[in-house]
């Protein structure tokens, strides 16, 4: 990685085949159970082993948090089995993940997130717009919270797993950082993306 960070932070990117051997040497799998194909580490080997990449590389180093904690993390932990089966096995082979929470008029408070998400059948419908999206636009899916209850209190926050492919999900133009480069950060909207339900974590609200 030491070599090459001053390139990839000039160009504002990782070269995608280094996400492939990473794929391959199980980076991308860190806290996945081994019955999905993950190498479950513990917490102190998951620690040291950041503190390794972010020491030659702090935007690798988040590329890799986000997909392995914070989406990763939360299947893991709020997913069915059915889910679980689905997505974590992608995961660990490139399907990479980014979290959507920062909203332009509420920052990470997700109490007053406005992004919405109406229930119509067995989908939902999202319409809003994430920003500060990390690995906005390396995934191939993201975890997105939303409001299925505006009158509810903290507005029934609600999480789904949304394809990138999906119609309707448009990535915005890359942010211009200070540092941590390589680190995809960009907004993320939704304009009338249908959402299967069964792509729900969780309780709604």
């Amino acid at each position: 990685v030491r070599p090459h960070v001053e390139a990839w932070d000039h160009a504002e990117r990782v070269p995608d085949e280094v996400f492939k051997e990473m794929t391959d040497l199980g980076y991308f799998s860190l806290l996945c159970p081994e019955e999905y194909g993950g190498m479950d580490l513990d917490p102190m080997s998951y620690a040291v082993l950041h503190e390794e990449f972010n020491r030659a590389s702090a935007g690798l180093g988040i590329i890799m948090s986000v997909h392995n904690s914070l989406v990763g993390g939360a299947i893991k932990r709020y997913g069915a089995d059915a889910q679980k089966k689905e997505w974590l096995p992608a995961m660990c082979t490139g399907k990479m993940g980014a979290y959507c929470l920062s909203e332009p008029n509420a920052g990470t408070d997700a109490g007053s997130l406005q992004l919405s998400a109406k229930s119509d059948g067995d989908s939902y419908v999202l319409n809003g717009e994430k920003m500060f999206v990390t690995n906005a636009d390396y995934a191939k899916f993201y975890l997105v919270f939303a409001s299925t209850d505006p009158s509810a209190a903290a507005r029934g926050i609600t999480a789904v797993l949304v394809e990138r492919s999906s119609p309707g999900v448009e990535v915005g133009k890359p942010e211009r950082k200070m540092g941590i480069k390589c680190s995809d950060t960009r907004s993320v909207a939704f304009s009338d993306v249908r959402v299967p339900k069964a792509n729900r974590l969780g309780d709604e609200g």
